[in-house]
């Protein structure tokens, strides 16, 4: 039976850790020739070490998505070493706690250009080969925060739901052809960056990070949090031929948290 990706080839952003990583590794391990794209050097060529110890194609592209001209590179890089690109992963994620009576408008800034401008320059530098294909799959890594808004997430927030919007103007405009654009909307996700997050958000009320964690997961319906796999097997289901027809969506991954 042929693995699910093979002959495709995938930029998965934020893939040095978390969500993105998962993802990267899950489609390599589907036969897909994948390019790990984040800021963290050591830690791609650590992922792409190991999937060439199992005969998956794989290949580091340290890169700032924040930053255009390094967008373009990894594009340009992609395409030099594989000719195309089919599967755009846009995985990378930045978060910033703190009351907006108290932010600092410089980290605010960075957290927009990291989670929206980093998707739309993502996009723009890889759409044109899909188009020529006329074929291709464009999935971003959104947030059920961008559907309901959290306390102290503004910055977070706005830019998620900023790429909610992003989501569907793009899959209207290149639905002819043959490219679908959606986006994933997980609940808190067991990652590095979400125990960062709790940190933060738990010494706002006294709490520390577990104690923090323990009462979030009270308030979901499932009693837990998401894994980064769950959200993997999702993007991987979003890149089939079976999802051919999901186009515009965001998805909820949330245990039931979330009901819109």
């Amino acid at each position: 039976m042929p693995f699910q990706l093979e002959g495709k080839v995938a930029i998965v952003t934020g893939a040095g850790r978390g969500i993105g990583r998962e993802i990267a590794m899950t489609f390599a391990r589907q036969g897909a020739a994948v390019v790990f794209a984040s800021r963290t050097r050591c830690q791609l060529e650590e992922s792409v070490a190991s999937l060439r110890s199992e005969n998956c194609q794989a290949m580091a592209a340290p890169t700032d998505v924040a930053n255009v001209a390094e967008v373009g590179a990894l594009v340009k890089d992609t395409v030099a070493a594989y000719g195309t690109i089919d599967i755009l992963i846009n995985a990378a994620g930045a978060n910033y706690v703190s009351n907006l009576l108290l932010s600092d408008d410089a980290c605010w800034k960075q957290t927009v250009e990291v989670n929206l401008y980093g998707v739309y320059s993502c996009i723009k530098a890889a759409l044109p080969y899909m188009v020529r294909k006329r074929s291709g799959r464009i999935i971003n890594i959104a947030s059920v925060a961008g559907k309901i808004g959290v306390p102290y997430n503004s910055a977070y927030c706005a830019s998620k739901a900023a790429v909610l919007g992003l989501t569907r103007s793009v899959a209207l405009e290149v639905a002819k052809f043959g490219i679908t654009v959606n986006a994933i909307c997980p609940w808190h996700v067991e990652t590095g960056m979400m125990r960062d997050a709790m940190a933060k958000r738990g010494a706002m009320f006294g709490r520390n990070v577990d104690e923090h964690i323990t009462h979030v997961i009270d308030s979901n319906p499932q009693k837990r949090l998401i894994t980064a796999t769950e959200v993997a097997a999702l993007a991987l289901f979003l890149t089939s031929p079976q999802a051919g027809g999901i186009n515009g969506q965001a998805v909820n991954q949330c245990g039931g948290a979330v009901m819109s």
